[in-house]
């Protein structure tokens, strides 16, 4: 699995850089590791208190869970502040709806039973669908965020009469350093880099928000979309993607971290081999 020899490739990623980083690796490629943001956690002992109490005297029947990570944040931050039995307690009440099977793993752990999993990919889109076959008008729900303010699913909630209560276990903070970044802002536009990898939509706004205040996010926008080819983990990220004028060249069919680097990879290694013999090596990329 050579697919990737003599490519270097930008990733963004943070809590699972290595990981990413090392499928990378698996296929031959090296990575240029910046991670643009970092999680920070937000979630205080009211919070917890205020949600078990909103179950416990139904105003809270049903509790959805953005990511995996705010699973796992609010369960652990119920037992730091001496809540962990009764949040379990509560849980097991409501109607426990998740995005996607990280959750479900957080919660099948802790014995949380699950109603329904919104089906692959696992965006907004199918949730929304998910959540039609519940009758939400007068219900209170419980809306787990996933480190930013989620719109759409908002809107979606209110159109169907649910009663909202939000809960932010976390939020998605630039990274202090954006010394790095604008490196590799730099680096994109200096041919330096021949692919990026993008996992989540709010490394794609932060990376042009950068490159905005270099004065330099057309140049990036046109390299993104033509000298280096970008690679999006899902269609979540690959509509962020489109909405700031990029179209992404590779998308895999499941959203998964593994099955992006396997298509960027074929994608990478199609293009080498349709390339014109004087440019079908890449020993360029050693000399940079």
């Amino acid at each position: 699995m050579n697919e990737l020899a003599g490519y270097r490739i930008a990733l963004l990623e943070t809590r699972m850089a290595d990981e990413l980083a090392n499928l990378i690796r698996r296929y031959g490629g090296t990575p240029v590791c910046v991670p643009v943001l970092h999680e920070v956690p937000c979630v205080e002992a009211w919070q917890i208190g205020k949600l078990i109490d909103l179950v416990r005297a139904g105003e809270v029947r049903m509790v959805i869970f953005s990511t995996g990570v705010g699973a796992r944040l609010l369960l652990e931050s119920a037992e730091q502040h001496g809540y962990a039995a009764d949040c379990l307690a509560a849980l097991r009440q409501t109607i426990n709806i998740c995005r996607g099977p990280k959750p479900v793993a957080v919660l099948r752990r802790a014995g949380v039973p699950i109603a329904a999993v919104a089906p692959t990919p696992h965006t907004t889109d199918e949730l929304i669908t998910t959540l039609h076959a519940w009758p939400l008008q007068g219900m209170g729900v419980a809306l787990l965020h996933y480190g930013a303010t989620n719109l759409e699913l908002i809107n979606a909630l209110h159109t169907q009469g649910a009663r909202l209560y939000e809960l932010w276990l976390y939020r998605w903070q630039p990274v202090a350093d954006e010394g790095p970044v604008r490196q590799l802002v730099t680096a994109l536009l200096a041919g330096q880099i021949d692919a990026l990898a993008c996992t989540s939509q709010v490394q794609v706004r932060y990376l042009l928000d950068t490159a905005h205040a270099m004065g330099c996010d057309a140049a990036l926008i046109e390299t993104l979309n033509g000298r280096v080819p970008v690679a999006a983990v899902g269609p979540t990220c690959a509509a962020a993607l489109r909405a700031a004028g990029i179209e992404p060249a590779v998308m895999p069919t499941h959203p998964k971290m593994g099955q992006m680097v396997q298509a960027l990879a074929h994608y990478m290694d199609a293009q080498r081999l349709a390339a014109p013999p004087e440019e079908n090596s890449h020993e360029h990329n050693s000399a940079r």
